[in-house]
């Protein structure tokens, strides 16, 4: 197999090439519920697909905005082409291409891209050494976590309605007992400013595999 993490690295890079192209110059229209949906999502989207399908053509790829295909086989790809679509149509940059490769059911690699700060994360804990690095700079081992007092927990509201009931009501039991509770709009970047310790936990009911596979690896290494 090809070195496989810097496939993924050059094709998460290319996929925020592309939706730069958009970025200030999109509408996003309704998905389903309060979720939307951008011509940068497909486009990346597109890319991505196009570029894995080549590299790994007996991978199995589960992308958001296309794929209904079960996650079948050894390798199998999570894609989010831009999480953080309202972020983006509205000219934040808080917003990040997700590649995450789980084989057999346990994270083999993660890239989290985000080409409007030129933020790079990227880990493949299972292989040696797998660290997770942060632009290219291993991220250090976080130190103890605080007392929940202290703790400064990241979270979102679920585009699901049903689901933005439930995350209140854990927000509500949460918010006396924590310093802060922050709300940006980008899971993929969230979950790696826990890796950072920039975040102590993250808080989304709604979250998917595809928005999870990519920082669940660089947390893992």
């Amino acid at each position: 197999m090809p070195d496989i993490l810097a496939s993924a690295i050059r094709i998460a890079r290319l996929a925020g090439d592309e939706l730069m192209r958009y970025f200030g110059r999109v509408e996003a229209s309704p998905k389903s519920g309060l979720d939307l949906l951008t011509e940068a999502d497909l486009a990346s989207e597109h890319l991505i697909l196009s570029e894995l399908r080549v590299e790994f053509p007996d991978h199995t790829f589960i992308a958001e905005e296309s794929s209904n295909s079960p996650p079948t086989g050894e390798w199998v790809w999570y894609i989010d082409p831009l999480d953080g679509t309202s972020n983006f149509s509205r000219c934040d940059p808080h917003f990040a291409v997700a590649l995450g490769l789980v084989q057999r059911g346990k994270p083999y690699l993660g890239v989290v891209y985000n080409p409007a700060r030129e933020q790079l994360f990227s880990a493949a804990p299972q292989l040696a050494g797998g660290d997770a690095f942060f632009n290219g700079r291993p991220i250090p081992t976080p130190s103890a976590s605080p007392a929940l007092s202290a703790a400064s927990l990241g979270t979102d509201w679920p585009w699901d309605l049903d689901l933005r009931q439930h995350t209140a009501a854990l927000l509500e039991r949460a918010a006396p007992r924590v310093r802060q509770i922050k709300i940006r709009g980008c899971a993929a970047l969230d979950l790696c400013d826990v890796a950072l310790g920039i975040l102590d936990a993250y808080l989304h009911p709604g979250c998917q595999a595809w928005d999870l596979a990519a920082p669940l690896a660089i947390n893992a290494a």
